[in-house]
């Protein structure tokens, strides 16, 4: 059985598609913040992730496992210039976040890193992140 070019193109079409549609989904975005999920951890930084797209990710171990914390956008980041770095010591208050495949997130509202004066803040009053037109406050 042969297809025509058309009905081969559509069918390459939709594949593309599904497959990215699938793929939005299992991204993890910082857009949704659940204040009653939210909690305060100290560690140390393990890792720090910068993606093309999405938030800057920092692996994060406390005395009881490690967190996978979802910050900001690169630029935000580079803006205010926040170093987070590999060892640092770093204080989060964030909401959980559990990904669809089961891992756990923290979604940053504020962080300080040790030894440094300056609170970093990620979201407003209203939990909307600051990189969404909101301003910086330290």
């Amino acid at each position: 059985m042969r297809l025509s070019i058309k009905k081969q193109i559509f069918l390459i079409i939709f594949i593309l598609c599904i497959a990215s549609t699938s793929f939005a989904q299992d991204e993890i975005t910082p857009d949704v913040y659940d204040e009653n999920t939210e909690i305060t951890i100290k560690g140390e930084i393990l890792d720090v992730i910068k993606p093309v797209r999405g938030p800057v990710v920092i692996k994060v171990k406390t005395e009881n496992r490690v967190y996978n914390v979802l910050t900001a956008p690169i630029w935000y980041i580079n803006r205010y210039n926040i170093d987070f770095k590999v060892g640092d010591r770093i204080e989060i208050t964030g909401s959980k976040l559990i990904s669809r495949n089961g891992e756990l997130y923290i979604i940053t509202r504020q962080c300080r890193c040790k030894g440094s004066q300056n609170t970093f803040i990620f979201r407003d009053e209203y939990m909307r992140p600051l990189w969404r037109g909101g301003m910086h406050r330290q």
